[in-house]
Formats: C-alpha cells, structure tokens, sequence
C-alpha cells in the first residue's frame, strides 16, 4: 500500500510538472507568436519604409552586385526592376569616384558601417551623370557579412546651386579684387581693417596679409591723420562719408591721392557691423587740375605782360600821332612863314 500511495504521489508530482510544462510552452508559444507578430509588423514597416521611401534605398552583395532597390531608386537611375538585377553598383560610379567607392566598401565590411556620408558621382540609365549622397551598413545572415544596405539622395541639384554659387563667388572675388577702385572693410569699434582688394595692395606695395588685421589710420599719411580721424566720427555717427579727399601711405612712404567714400553694412538691429569702403586714386586729377592751376597763372601773368605791353605801346601810338601832328603844324607854319618871306622879298624888291 506504501508503494502505491508514493506511486500516486509520483503521479500527480508529474501531473502537475506536466501542467505546469504545458504552461509553459502555451506560454511560449504565445510569446513566438507575439515574436513572430512583431516581426510580420517590423517586416511591413520596413517594407513599406523601402519600398515608400523618398530615398533610394538599395542592397547589394560584397561584390558589389544590386541584390534589391525600392521604387525611388529605379526611378532615380531610370532601370526597369529586371534591368537593375543585373547592375553592379560600382559600374556605375564615375572613374574618378571609384577608389574612394571601394575604400568605403572595405570600411563597412570591417567596420559594420560608414563613418560618414560620401558624395559620388553616378551614371544612370541615360548615360548622364547624377550626384548622390550615400552611405550603408552591414547586413549579417546566420552570424556572417552578407550584404550592404545603402541609402542614397539625389543631391545633383545642391550640388549645382553650390557650384554656381562658387563661381559667382569667384567672379565676385575676381571683380572685388581687380576693380580700378580700392576696397577696404573696417571694423567700427576696433578700427582694425578686415578685409581688403588686391587692387589696395598692389597700389600701397603691401601684401593683403601686411594689411588686413591694422588699424585703419596706419594706412594714411600722416599729413592728412587729422582729416582722415575727423571723416572716420562721422562715419560713427551717420554711416557714411562722401568724397573727402585725403592721401594714403604707400609703403615707401610715397604720398598717393584720394578720394574716400564710405557706406555701412548694419544689421537687423541696424548698428554697424562694418565699413564698405572705396577709395579712388585721384593723384593723376590732382596733377591735372596742379598742371591748370598753374597753366592759369602763368595765363594771368601773360596777359598781364600783354596788358602792359599794350598799354606802352598806345601810349608810344598816342605820343606818335601828337608828334605827326606836331610836324604837319609845323610844317604849316614852316609854309606860312616861308609864304611871308616871299612876300616880303618882293615888296622889298627882291628876287
């Protein structure tokens, strides 16, 4: 009866072992379920994420191989679906791009992942070329380097606005510093110049290095210091300065003419953030108007000369014509009294 009363205990011990087994794989099987539910859900989120995505989205082998892309991509490079299987995606990078393609591909392969973004030159199907931005990381399948997952944006436009705006840069560059006018900015609290022309150093036979980062007042000759300090307030006080003429310092102490104007660039609190600057040389004007100022008094004097000269010489025409008529009247009395003379000669009888 023992035995059989432990063999009941044994029973229902396994009973309730298998119970509580059935617990638990009802429980992990629920719990699989949930697993696999989540999954189903990720695998449509994903799904819809590449297949809906405004990027390009792509996967490909290590070798480089296009294994899948979304519907953007195909788009972007133009390829039918069955046309993409059979791209490899380093066939597409420009020639000058693909070194640094490749580096990347080793990067993520070693590394799982990109660093950073990379932009890269492409061909699509039409044989132009587009600019991308791209970057990827590893995909592992049961514990092993399986393939790359990349995504990718069309930056051809960004990139085109930014090389237009470099050449607008560069033309604005090559125009600031090679206008006949000298461009100088300054500073309004530190009087320190903060950016120049070449056309102001080539004039003053500084370098641009030599002058930037100087106070203002180094780069005029101390003969004009005081006016240039004077125009410099007014320029504090209402932003501007017109045409006041003063003399820059060349490096060899050289005087040079010119004429300064001045506006400022504010900001939206209106208060100055710097001087926009021109001077003009006016050296050869300066000469010129010496040259007339001087031309016109040498003028003067000549006609002054003519004037005197003139007055002698009516003068000297006056006192000839009183003279002429000097003589006719004594050249009258000399016929009158010689008419007397005869006269008298005859009545006195003689021949």
């Amino acid at each position: 009866m023992k035995d059989e009363r432990k063999t009941k205990k044994q029973i229902l011990s396994e009973l309730r072992e298998l119970h509580k087994r059935i617990l638990e794989l009802e429980k992990a099987e629920l719990y699989q379920k949930e697993i696999y539910e989540s999954l189903k859900e990720n695998e449509a989120r994903y799904k819809a994420l590449f297949d809906r995505s405004l990027f390009c989205i792509y996967i490909h082998d290590l070798e480089g191989n296009l294994l899948d892309v979304n519907e953007t991509g195909l788009r972007l490079f133009g390829y039918t679906r069955e046309e993409a299987s059979a791209v490899n995606i380093v066939s597409i990078i420009s020639e000058d791009h693909m070194p640094i393609a490749l580096q990347r591909i080793e990067e993520i392969i070693k590394t799982g992942s990109q660093k950073k973004p990379f932009e890269y030159r492409v061909k699509i199907k039409s044989g132009e070329y587009i600019w991308l931005e791209a970057e990827g990381a590893l995909i592992y399948k049961e514990g092993k380097p399986y393939a790359i997952q990349g995504i990718a944006r069309n930056i051809t436009e960004t990139k085109q606005a930014a090389e237009l705006l470099k050449a607008s840069e560069a033309k604005y560059r090559d125009l600031y510093d090679n206008a006949p006018g000298m461009f100088v900015s300054v500073d309004p609290t530190t009087a320190q110049i903060i950016e120049c022309n070449q056309s102001l150093a080539n004039k003053t036979g500084y370098s641009k290095e030599e002058i930037v980062g100087r106070p203002i007042f180094d780069i005029y000759h101390q003969d004009c210091i005081e006016d240039f300090k004077k125009a410099f307030r007014t320029f504090i006080e209402t932003g501007e300065i017109h045409n006041v003429e003063l003399q820059l310092k060349r490096k060899d102490g050289a005087k040079i003419e010119v004429s300064l104007n001045v506006s400022a660039v504010r900001d939206e609190k209106g208060n100055i953030i710097h001087s926009r600057s021109i001077l003009r040389d006016i050296s050869d004007r300066k000469q010129a108007k010496e040259a007339i100022r001087k031309h016109e008094k040498e003028l003067e004097k000549r006609v002054k000369q003519l004037e005197e000269f003139y007055d002698m010489a009516v003068g000297r025409e006056l006192r000839m014509v009183e003279l002429k008529k000097e003589i006719e009247q004594l050249k009258n009395q000399l016929g009158i009294n010689e008419k007397l003379l005869k006269e008298a000669a005859k009545d006195i009888g003689l021949k």
